[in-house]
């Protein structure tokens, strides 16, 4: 899946299914559900494999537009500045962090999740009442925050593996052939080392803030690190590679 599949899936659910809009209802995504402007877009770049290891419906990840930027992010997308309509590319997400968010379609336009028939953001019936509560429509600054790139697919570790055991937690990290970097990332603050066993060289001490999400160089002819987790969290911590 990539970028384009993202694009046809947004486009076909704004424009082909029936759609509503509810907040309260927001990740009945399908043809005569609701969804709202977060759900719709995160939940199309999940399916098109864009956000690696993120899950909005177990509320791991991106969830809505306050954390989106962090998260897209820590999945290998680039934060751009909000750009001219001639800049952007189809497939860019438009964020306002505090309020809308939106996927530009390329050839001026965009989709969205927009309001309900009542114009309210919750309690309307299931589906599209009105063509417009989920729809494709000219560019417009909202205005936008920044704009959200997709970059470098990654490859997120199964969940099984995810650095989830608690403090003093010693965790080997098998690494795939060709990977360069390897990216740490929690939503919560933790903090952990990373041995690259690299001949010489100390323990890399690592601090996640739920908005950095640290990357830690591959040395070569080198085919595992070993974490340790120092906090007394309890939250999964996602190891995605980079090539």
């Amino acid at each position: 899946m990539a970028i384009q599949d993202a694009i046809n899936l947004i486009k076909t659910a704004c424009t082909q299914w029936n759609l509503g809009y509810d907040q309260s209802n927001r990740l009945d995504f399908r043809n005569g559900g609701e969804t709202d402007c977060s759900a719709l877009v995160i939940l199309t770049c999940e399916r098109a494999g864009l956000l690696p290891g993120n899950n909005i419906r177990k509320n791991i990840g991106a969830t809505f537009t306050g954390n989106m930027r962090a998260n897209f992010k820590a999945r290998g997308w680039r934060v751009l500045p909000n750009l001219r309509v001639s800049q952007l590319k189809a497939g860019d997400v438009l964020l306002n962090d505090g309020d809308h968010t939106a996927m530009y379609v390329g050839n001026g336009q965009l989709a969205q999740a927009s309001i309900d028939e009542h114009g309210n953001a919750a309690g309307g019936a299931s589906g599209d009442q009105t063509g417009r509560e989920t729809f494709v429509r000219s560019y417009y600054n909202f205005p936008w925050s920044c704009v959200l790139r997709f970059h470098v697919p990654i490859t997120i570790l199964e969940d099984s593996m995810l650095l989830n055991k608690g403090q003093d937690a010693i965790t080997p990290i098998a690494l795939p052939n060709d990977v360069k970097v390897v990216r740490f990332y929690s939503d919560q603050p933790a903090r952990l080392t990373v041995d690259t066993r690299e001949k010489g060289k100390p323990v890399i001490k690592l601090n996640l803030t739920g908005h950095l999400a640290p990357t830690v160089r591959v040395p070569p002819d080198i085919h595992a690190f070993i974490a340790h987790r120092l906090d007394t969290g309890t939250n999964d911590i996602s190891v995605a590679f980079g090539a």
